[in-house]
């Protein structure tokens, strides 16, 4: 294997989506809470990895460059934790009230309750 062929092996390996929120997870957790130990370490990088890569696929199909999409993916990793955690209680607010949660959403969007 000559060393051209390494530089180019790490450099595709250095842009994968799957780099970029294993990296993403592993900041997150070096700044964030340590006392859950290894099963935060471990859950920071495979949220991070899930959401990597789902930004990635949705970006496929968007004209940005590729420096952007890199970027983007980047963000959406670091904030997977806070992303997922958001769906989360938006799904559970609608499935215990599908249309108090439509009615709160038209309100918000509205500006809010004006009492």
């Amino acid at each position: 294997m000559r060393e051209s062929d390494v530089y180019e092996a790490l450099a595709r390996m250095s842009s994968h989506p799957v780099t970029y929120g294993v990296l993403a997870g592993v900041a997150r957790f070096a700044i964030g809470d340590k006392t859950a130990g290894w099963k935060a370490f471990i859950t920071n990088i495979v949220v991070s990895m899930f959401v990597a890569l789902g930004t990635m696929l949705y970006l496929l199909e968007e004209p940005y460059t590729d420096g952007k999409k890199a970027f983007y993916t980047i963000v959406a990793s670091f904030l997977a934790r806070d992303l997922l955690v958001a769906l989360l209680s938006i799904g559970a607010q609608f499935s215990k009230d599908p249309m108090g949660f439509f009615a709160r959403l038209r309100e918000a969007f509205k500006g809010g309750s004006k009492s």
